[in-house]
């Protein structure tokens, strides 16, 4: 499996699952996951797109350590992949349209927490690994990024 056929993977599972579990670490090195809404952008190969909060406890956490993995599954868990990388947080009004074009249908529970529109930061996961797993199966494809 190379770096094309792993992206077409997780471009379809994401349609799939329509989410993902991000995991970051706080200051002492504890670990925290939580649910968000990845994407693919098209024009923009090996990165995971999601947005948050300026006000969510992981951005000081990516401040911190911007090394993070992703765990998305499909529904009756018969396909798993993770990633490994590093995140940049973007504030940049092109780039937050691209993603909410692609993602906002998806994110009733995020302006729940959210209510201000304008405060929102985009999370571009450069993916340095990606692990392909069938379980059911025992098939594991290591793709290398960097």
């Amino acid at each position: 499996m190379n770096k094309h056929e792993i992206m077409t993977e997780i471009d379809v599972l994401l349609e799939e699952a329509k989410a993902g579990i991000l995991a970051t670490t706080d200051k002492k090195g504890h670990p925290h996951m939580r649910w968000l809404t990845p994407c693919i952008l098209k024009d923009r190969p090996e990165a995971v797109y999601a947005i948050t909060s300026p006000s969510f406890d992981q951005v000081e956490q990516l401040e911190d350590n911007p090394q993070v993995a992703w765990m998305i599954q499909s529904p009756l868990l018969d396909k798993i992949i993770t990633l490994r990388g590093a995140i940049n947080l973007i504030d940049n009004s092109s780039m937050k349209s691209e993603v909410l074009e692609v993602i906002s249908p998806r994110l009733s529970m995020f302006w729940k927490l959210n209510e201000d529109e304008s405060s929102i930061l985009v999370l571009e996961t450069v993916i340095e690994e990606a692990m392909f797993f069938l379980p059911m199966l025992g098939v594991k494809r290591l793709v290398q990024f960097t």
